[in-house]
């Protein structure tokens, strides 16, 4: 009969089970005490067949085997363990107390036997050797369990990585590029295309097959740079689906070269994977985002256009109704104070000898009238300066820059071409009203000492430049929201078709550099600018010098 004695222990402490073979009981009993510890699960067989079942029952560390038993000897018993798959690699020790047993020393060792061990039986070396079979067991069984568990768990996460990849909205997939060939697609290529994962899997090139024509050599010209050069790519294409609809995919190709213990790579050519997303509602969406955008854009320029056309309108207006009041206050009002003057020049010359008191007094009044006049005349000037329409622009900049000296002691050098014929009024008076403003700021901010004004002409048109030595402008100071003044400007020049720079020229200052293009005649022959009201705009651009 099989016996087992197991030693106290933790229940939850593993033990090493060890079979001992012999038809002695009081050898058994020797061994069984010679072995038994905590650890250790002994099992007792007293002849050969109860050892072949206890064998099928249990896995052992280590077998101890009596060579000569009745029936079935140790080495039938030995080749018959060795020939079961599950217990072959068991170690096998036989135990022999007859000295002529030696000379089977090699029978053993040719049915499996490790080692061999002489009665009478020295204690020490059994427990070692016997130690020595249970460690490697031990281990043995660890490192088996620690590959099972690793096994399982590389199962489990197959499984969850199959069961994501399945799962997304998006086709995920594997290729070789030297074979051109789907090595895996998953389930989501059928739902979204139509086309069955196994034609995928099976016809060469599928993806070519399927993407829209309009878009073929391009898509096949970036999927082989994408192999060739490796790393991650992001394509977009379209293509068409077995019902006949276009989509659009965006595959994220990620190519992998590979060489040595590289696992992306096989036989040194590039391992591709992908994952395509459907972009089509994307697609729809940003096409009706650009009609929408273009609509708008043809709205405010349809709008800026009539808002150029009334701000063009109301400056002509301004202009007209200054130039009226102009006239008015020279014929109505110049006319009368004139009047006056002549009176009061008649009656100084008859008072004779009225009285000093009176004659005082009508010096006071003919300063008075002068005062007036003077005055009448700056405001006409201001209004609409006389020189602009009766000698031209050069002339009108040339008293505008000496009364700007005169009010602000800042110098101005003047640098005006030789005109040879007016400029259309229009042009004229708008040079004249960004030259004033450009004054205007220099008084306010610039903190300077002089200014250069330079009026020339040239193929590209007539130029106006204004240049101080002051403090200077920053970047985005001219787009502010209050710089009217350069807004002005901007908005002048941008109804007339031409351009205006701001730099800060390393010297340091501020210099205001517009261009207006040449006028051409409309059709009743009046001069007019190829900008008028207002065909194209203006640039207007902050320079660093």
């Amino acid at each position: 009969m099989i016996a087992a004695r197991f030693s106290p222990a933790m229940a939850d402490t593993p033990k090493t089970d060890i079979l001992l073979v012999d038809d002695e009981p009081r050898n058994l009993l020797a061994l069984q005490q010679l072995l038994e510890a905590p650890d250790r699960n002994l099992v007792l067989a007293g002849s050969g067949d109860e050892a072949l079942r206890a064998v099928l029952k249990c896995d052992f560390a280590v077998i101890l085997l009596d060579v000569r038993m009745p029936a079935l000897d140790g080495f039938e018993t030995a080749k018959l363990i060795r020939g079961r798959t599950r217990s072959r690699q068991t170690p096998i020790i036989f135990v022999t107390g007859v000295y002529e047993d030696v000379s089977s020393v090699s029978r053993g060792y040719e049915v499996g036997a490790v080692d061999y061990i002489l009665k009478p039986i020295v204690p020490d070396v059994l427990k070692s050797k016997v130690s020595v079979f249970v460690e490697l067991y031990r281990k043995t069984a660890e490192l088996n369990r620690q590959k099972e568990a690793l096994r399982a768990e590389a199962r489990a996460s197959g499984q969850r990585f199959y069961d994501l990849v399945q799962g997304l909205d998006a086709i995920v997939w594997e290729a070789r590029a030297d074979q051109n060939r789907f090595s895996f697609v998953s389930q989501r290529a059928e739902s979204m295309l139509g086309y069955s994962v196994g034609r995928w899997l099976a016809e060469p090139d599928f993806r070519t097959c399927i993407i829209h024509h309009d878009d073929a050599t391009a898509t096949r010209a970036a999927y082989e740079r994408a192999y060739r050069e490796g790393g991650t790519h992001a394509l977009e294409y379209r293509v068409t689906a077995a019902d006949g609809r276009e989509l659009w995919l965006r595959d994220h190709v990620y190519a992998k070269h590979g060489g040595d213990g590289d696992n992306g790579a096989q036989d040194g050519h590039a391992q591709v994977r992908g994952v395509m997303v459907d972009i089509t509602r994307q697609k729809e969406i940003e096409a009706a985002l650009a009609g929408h955008s273009e609509h708008l854009e043809e709205l405010v320029e349809a709008r800026t256009a009539d808002l150029s056309a009334l701000s063009a309108h109301l400056e002509n207006v301004r202009e007209e109704e200054k130039a009226g009041l102009a006239r008015e206050l020279h014929d109505e009002l110049g006319s009368i104070l004139t009047a006056l003057a002549l009176d009061v020049s008649w009656l100084q010359k008859r008072m004779n000898n009225s009285g000093q008191p009176f004659a005082d007094k009508l010096q006071a009044v003919r300063g008075l009238i002068d005062s007036a006049v003077k005055t009448t005349r700056g405001i006409m000037q201001d209004l609409r300066p006389t020189l602009l329409d009766d000698v031209g622009i050069a002339a009108a900049i040339s008293w505008q820059s000496q009364e700007f000296s005169k009010r602000n002691g800042i110098a101005c050098k003047l640098e005006l071409f030789d005109e040879q014929a007016k400029l259309d009024e229009m042009r004229s008076i708008s040079l004249f009203r960004i030259l004033q403003e450009a004054l205007t700021n220099i008084t306010r901010h610039a903190q300077a000492s002089e200014v250069r004004i330079v009026l020339r002409s040239g193929d590209d048109g007539i130029a106006l430049e204004v240049h101080d030595n002051g403090i200077g402008i920053a970047a985005n100071d001219a787009h502010k929201p209050m710089s009217h003044g350069l807004t002005g400007m901007r908005e002048r020049v941008r109804r007339l078709g031409g351009r205006i720079a701001i730099a800060a020229p390393s010297g340091g200052g501020t210099l205001i550099e517009v261009v207006l293009p040449a006028a051409i005649a409309g059709a009743d022959g009046v001069l007019a600018s190829a900008g008028d009201p207002a065909v194209s705009g203006a640039s207007l651009s902050i320079v660093s010098r």
